[in-house]
């Protein structure tokens, strides 16, 4: 959901403060001729990528799209009814059931892999055996059919199982003050939520017994969707959770005090994931598996241990709504970037920090031969009448989509479908049942697919730059 470009422009600001008729530098000594020794090695592009098998593996995924609010749906923590409480629906909220013709739409706008996020909640059965509901089972493998048909590469995660507690219950005490919920029913809310919602960390790391238990599970559910799909190719890979954190995102009292505490129970609980796939054998034996640090942040890096992996195929996966209050928070600005105004923009998070982020992730892992991808990421909808909005909400998905093209990142961008509208937390690209675009759909998803596509040597980073907007 993060600077060079100053040094850039130091030098720049200075020869536009330089007339033409009188040059304050005219004294000044020539530069040295330039050296053209053929014999002398080339000084080494810093923002190269290397040539080695991490970069191969990224360039085989390419642009990706993710069928968000789709298998991952299920009816929110405060439904009155108990009988459709944790049961996750493919259509609860406002998508139609994906088809052939969805996947076949998306590969033919250019994509070329899908992430398929899918909540299990109470589709798994009690312990020791934690079976899957072999109907919903089917569905899963049945989309991810369709996307094999069309040609594209498949991410499957488990997604909404994890417990975002800390904003879930801050939400439920307003409900409750504002009269919507009974203040009796409290724990009720709270201990059924917890049991639909399970990978627990914000528990689990001051309750030894707990972790243990989820650690089971985590090994039930793994061991049962890697024997199902041991058999298919590798264009399939696996990721094993999607943004596990205590409903705090990193800023919660327990983590702030000691990151680490948290960050530990993660790398147990991937540690397990990798195990309990490796341990299938057939094709899952050196499948690709997906791992991502706390709440899927980039920043938090620092703090993921890779698991013990024999078959060395780990990749990392990150989410980048940076900074949030342009892209998915309550401010929604209109502005973002070098251009933006001040009152008009978030404070951080402009393109200097994209790059530092990106940079980091690409100098820790795929330099050292880890491939990175960026399973996730989007800005939220704005009203298309409003150009100047429409105009930076396409900026930074160019901008954002372009910088993980130039650090080699493949990118999925985030679709949530559903109503054809705009507004805070609202990525309504295409209709989920057909693949079509909704009304303001095609140029937001042309932007990202032409950002991670075109090879053209003057389309880079910095031209992106120099064309963002001015106001």
């Amino acid at each position: 959901m993060k600077k060079l470009f100053l040094l850039l422009l130091a030098p720049m600001a200075l020869l536009a403060s330089c007339g033409a008729e009188t040059n304050q530098f005219s004294n000044l000594p020539a530069p040295p001729p330039a050296d053209n020794d053929p014999s002398k090695p080339e000084k080494e592009d810093p923002n190269a990528l290397p040539d080695n098998d991490a970069v191969k593996r990224m360039m085989e995924l390419g642009v990706g799209w993710n069928l968000g609010n789709q298998l991952d749906a299920l009816p929110d923590g405060f439904s009155d009814s108990d009988d459709e409480y944790g049961w996750p629906d493919e259509t609860c909220w406002s998508n139609k059931k994906a088809t052939q013709q969805t996947f076949d739409k998306i590969r033919s706008y250019g994509f070329t892999t899908v992430r398929v996020p899918a909540t299990w909640a109470k589709f798994i059965g009690p312990a020791p055996d934690y079976t899957l509901n072999q109907e919903r089972l089917a569905r899963v493998e049945e989309v991810i059919g369709y996307a094999h048909n069309a040609g594209l590469n498949v991410i499957m995660d488990t997604h909404h199982d994890e417990c975002w507690f800390l904003s879930w219950l801050e939400e439920l005490d307003e409900r409750i003050a504002a009269g919507r919920i009974p203040a009796s029913k409290r724990d009720a809310y709270i201990r059924r939520y917890k049991e639909v919602y399970w990978l627990n960390i914000g528990d689990a790391v001051n309750d030894p017994a707990l972790n243990e238990e989820i650690k089971a599970r985590i090994k039930g559910v793994w061991t049962q969707l890697a024997e199902r799909f041991k058999d298919y190719d590798h264009w399939l890979m696996f990721e094993g959770f999607n943004e596990i954190n205590d409903g705090g995102w990193g800023d919660s009292p327990d983590f702030r005090q000691n990151p680490s505490r948290q960050c530990n129970i993660l790398n147990e609980w991937l540690q397990v994931f990798v195990d309990a796939v490796r341990a299938t054998g057939g094709k899952n034996a050196d499948r690709w598996l997906g791992v991502a640090p706390y709440s899927a942040n980039p920043k938090y890096v620092k703090y993921l241990q890779l698991p013990n992996d024999p078959a060395k195929r780990l990749m990392i996966s990150f989410h980048y709504y940076d900074p949030s209050e342009f892209t998915v928070g309550e401010k929604q600005y209109s502005d973002w970037g070098h251009t933006g105004a001040s009152g008009y923009k978030d404070k951080k998070g402009d393109e200097d920090y994209v790059q530092s982020t990106f940079a980091n992730l690409r100098d820790t892992y795929v330099k050292n031969n880890i491939p990175v991808y960026l399973g996730e990421y989007g800005c939220s909808m704005r009203d298309k009448s409003n150009t100047r909005a429409w105009r930076f909400y396409l900026y930074w998905l160019e901008y954002v989509t372009k910088a993980a093209r130039t650090y080699g990142f493949p990118a999925c961008i985030w679709d949530s479908g559903g109503r054809d509208t705009f507004g805070q937390e609202k990525h309504c690209y295409t209709n989920h049942g057909t693949g079509e675009f909704l009304s303001s759909g095609r140029e937001p998803l042309e932007t990202v697919i032409r950002a991670w596509t075109t090879d053209d040597p003057a389309y880079t980073l910095q031209s992106v730059y120099d064309k963002a907007p001015v106001y």
